[in-house]
């Protein structure tokens, strides 16, 4: 991982065009194969790992069959609830123990992002395809943190990947899906790290253990900290952009979170309350 530290946004959007250099420079080369579109991801603490919301309820090593088995079961109550319904074959899990090929996407990958939206345990780390709405996400939240991060993560760098069948590998999964209206408003895609067992059966894993390969080649990570006192700046910024609570959620508390930030936390004078009249 590539670790950045800047102090100022407008030394994050500098970076953000040497990023796309970068990749243009990659696409360019005559050995080129395939090169990713970037993703993004914002955390409001820089000293947080990447991990999945499954990884911190349960820790990691799950096998996955297992918690497809675990999906499966709920899925009855879920469409009864909802009204929608998902396909998931009934021999989903079993196939995933067989020494094939991880198919990608995943049988159950629309019904686990959906599950990832509504903050079900989800072994889907969710990413961007927009660095602002990352920074929104850096930013958000006012946490007693002394600096956020903004992670950028370049796929495929031109060569392909590779790696021992063993070793944890990223899968990533794209954004043509039909799931939660949030995943279209947040630009979303996903990945998920797992290494296979001698049985045939898969693991899943922390996606730092795949970049720690530290490969040029594929995976490539970025980690961008920038002071949160940066806060109330950037959040106007991207509030301009259209980026706020309510653009990215659509629901009524993501509208009063952004008209409560237009009219306290973005104000050169904000009211008081205790001057407000009757």
């Amino acid at each position: 991982m590539h670790k950045v530290d800047l102090d100022t946004w407008a030394d994050f959007e500098r970076e953000l065009e040497q990023l796309e250099i970068k990749r243009c420079e990659l696409v360019a080369e005559p050995s080129t194969t395939h090169v990713s579109n970037l993703l993004f991801r914002g955390q409001s603490d820089a000293s947080w790992h990447l991990t999945t919301t499954l990884e911190r309820e349960v820790g990691d090593d799950t096998p996955l069959a297992d918690y497809i088995s675990v999906i499966q079961r709920i899925r009855a109550e879920v469409e009864t609830f909802t009204k929608r319904s998902w396909n998931l074959p009934d021999d989903t899990a079993d196939l995933l123990e067989r020494k094939l090929p991880l198919p990608s996407p995943i049988a159950a990958y629309e019904y686990m992002a959906y599950l990832r939206h509504n903050r079900f345990p989800s072994p889907l780390l969710d990413w961007t395809q927009s660095p602002y709405i990352a920074a929104f996400f850096a930013f958000a939240e006012d946490r007693d943190s002394e600096n956020v991060a903004i992670f950028a993560y370049l796929e495929y760098a031109g060569r392909g990947k590779a790696g021992w069948v063993a070793e944890p590998q990223i899968y990533s999964v794209g954004p043509n899906i039909r799931t939660a209206k949030s995943h279209e408003l947040q630009q979303s895609e996903y990945t998920f790290c797992c290494r296979q067992v001698k049985d045939g059966g898969r693991i899943l894993c922390s996606h730092e253990s795949a970049f720690g390969r530290n490969s040029d080649r594929q995976d490539l990570l970025w980690q961008f900290t920038l002071p949160a006192r940066e806060r109330k700046g950037v959040l106007s910024r991207l509030d301009k952009k259209k980026i706020s609570s309510f653009s990215l959620f659509d629901s009524e508390e993501g509208l009063l979170r952004s008209l409560a930030n237009r009219e306290f936390l973005f104000a050169e004078n904000p009211r008081c309350m205790e001057n407000w009249g009757p």
